[in-house]
Protein backbone atom coordinates (compact mmCIF):
# COMPACT_ATOMS: atom_id res chain seq x y z
CA UNK A 1 0.00 0.00 0.00
CA UNK A 2 1.18 3.39 -1.00
CA UNK A 3 0.89 6.39 1.41
CA UNK A 4 0.72 9.75 -0.27
CA UNK A 5 2.25 12.68 1.48
CA UNK A 6 1.12 15.94 1.30
CA UNK A 7 4.13 16.58 -0.47
CA UNK A 8 3.04 15.28 -3.50
CA UNK A 9 0.89 17.33 -5.73
CA UNK A 10 -2.82 16.14 -5.36
CA UNK A 11 -5.72 16.70 -7.21
CA UNK A 12 -9.87 15.94 -6.36
CA UNK A 13 -11.08 14.35 -9.59
CA UNK A 14 -14.46 12.77 -8.43
CA UNK A 15 -16.45 13.47 -4.90
CA UNK A 16 -19.99 11.55 -3.84
CA UNK A 17 -21.56 12.64 -1.23
CA UNK A 18 -23.35 9.44 0.64
CA UNK A 19 -25.70 11.72 3.04
CA UNK A 20 -28.47 14.24 2.82
CA UNK A 21 -25.76 16.52 5.56
CA UNK A 22 -24.97 19.85 4.06
CA UNK A 23 -23.00 21.72 6.65
CA UNK A 24 -21.36 18.33 8.07
CA UNK A 25 -19.92 17.79 4.17
CA UNK A 26 -19.21 21.58 3.95
CA UNK A 27 -17.01 20.79 7.21
CA UNK A 28 -15.52 17.99 6.07
CA UNK A 29 -14.50 19.20 2.74
CA UNK A 30 -12.77 22.47 3.82
CA UNK A 31 -11.10 20.93 6.93
CA UNK A 32 -9.56 17.76 5.58
CA UNK A 33 -9.11 18.53 1.93
CA UNK A 34 -7.96 22.42 2.25
CA UNK A 35 -10.61 23.66 -0.20
CA UNK A 36 -12.54 27.34 -0.19
CA UNK A 37 -15.65 28.07 1.05
CA UNK A 38 -16.40 29.05 -2.42
CA UNK A 39 -15.44 25.46 -4.13
CA UNK A 40 -17.27 23.45 -0.90
CA UNK A 41 -20.40 25.01 -1.28
CA UNK A 42 -20.58 24.27 -4.68
CA UNK A 43 -19.48 20.04 -4.32
CA UNK A 44 -21.80 20.01 -1.30
CA UNK A 45 -24.90 21.23 -2.97
CA UNK A 46 -25.74 17.12 -4.78
CA UNK A 47 -25.91 14.90 -2.30
CA UNK A 48 -26.07 11.20 -3.39
CA UNK A 49 -24.59 11.62 -6.72
CA UNK A 50 -20.77 11.23 -7.88
CA UNK A 51 -19.36 14.29 -9.08
CA UNK A 52 -17.05 14.81 -12.16
CA UNK A 53 -14.73 17.75 -11.04
CA UNK A 54 -13.45 19.02 -14.03
CA UNK A 55 -10.90 20.77 -13.59
CA UNK A 56 -9.36 18.88 -10.58
CA UNK A 57 -9.11 21.16 -7.47
CA UNK A 58 -5.74 21.24 -5.88
CA UNK A 59 -6.15 19.76 -2.35
CA UNK A 60 -4.11 21.87 0.25
CA UNK A 61 -4.07 19.24 3.25
CA UNK A 62 -1.12 18.39 5.62
CA UNK A 63 -2.90 15.52 6.39
CA UNK A 64 -1.68 11.81 3.94
CA UNK A 65 -3.82 11.08 1.46
CA UNK A 66 -4.83 7.36 3.47
CA UNK A 67 -5.94 9.65 6.74
CA UNK A 68 -7.63 12.29 4.28
CA UNK A 69 -9.53 8.66 2.61
CA UNK A 70 -10.02 7.50 6.32
CA UNK A 71 -11.72 10.72 7.69
CA UNK A 72 -13.99 11.41 4.67
CA UNK A 73 -15.14 8.11 5.28
CA UNK A 74 -16.60 8.90 8.92
CA UNK A 75 -18.62 11.44 6.63
CA UNK A 76 -19.58 9.10 4.42
CA UNK A 77 -17.68 10.89 1.61
CA UNK A 78 -16.00 9.08 -0.95
CA UNK A 79 -12.96 10.91 -3.56
CA UNK A 80 -10.82 9.93 -6.18
CA UNK A 81 -7.53 11.83 -6.19
CA UNK A 82 -4.80 11.92 -8.93
CA UNK A 83 -1.71 12.42 -7.30
CA UNK A 84 1.81 13.99 -9.25
CA UNK A 85 5.69 13.91 -7.62
CA UNK A 86 6.12 17.35 -9.06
Amino acid sequence: MTVYSAKNKRKLTEIEFKNNHYLANLLAVTKYLGLSLANAKKLCKHPDIKIAVDPPIEISSDLDTDIIFDKLDEYDIVISVTVSSK
